[in-house]
């Protein structure tokens, strides 16, 4: 098959990509888009997919992370959409299990407990860990 790969230069105002064909060694794709440097950053990955166009020509869609880790696709010279979303790179997550209801809640071991004591145990757990 045919391997292409994609490159991206973001200036002040606009976001150049070009598609690069490298059986062939050519630029099958240039294209513009409307993306400033001053509110995403660099580009730090691209990936890039191929599809056929109406027309039987080949088309490409990149998927852009910059380095505010937005999320950018693009297509045919369009921005089609940006995620700008703090949640684009969780680097940390922290699951509570929280006992069924209110009154307290008995365990196996036949102890019970309520809810603010299971919150005050896992947070020291928390703090030992």
């Amino acid at each position: 098959g045919t391997k292409y790969v994609a490159v991206a230069e973001i200036l002040e105002g606009s976001c150049n990509v070009r598609v690069l064909n490298l059986n062939k060694k050519q630029v099958e794709l240039r294209e513009t888009y409307e993306l400033k440097a001053a509110d995403h950053g660099s580009a730090e990955s691209l990936f890039l997919t191929g599809y056929k166009a109406k027309g039987g020509s080949q088309g490409f869609r990149l998927l852009m992370v910059a380095s505010d880790n937005s999320l950018s696709l693009l297509q045919q010279g369009e921005v089609v959409w940006l995620r700008e979303e703090a949640l684009a790179s969780i680097t940390h997550t922290l699951v509570i299990d929280f006992p069924l209801s209110n009154e307290k809640v008995e365990t196996s071991s036949g102890s019970s407990f309520s809810l603010s004591e299971e919150i005050q145990t896992q947070f020291l757990n928390l703090k030992l860990a």
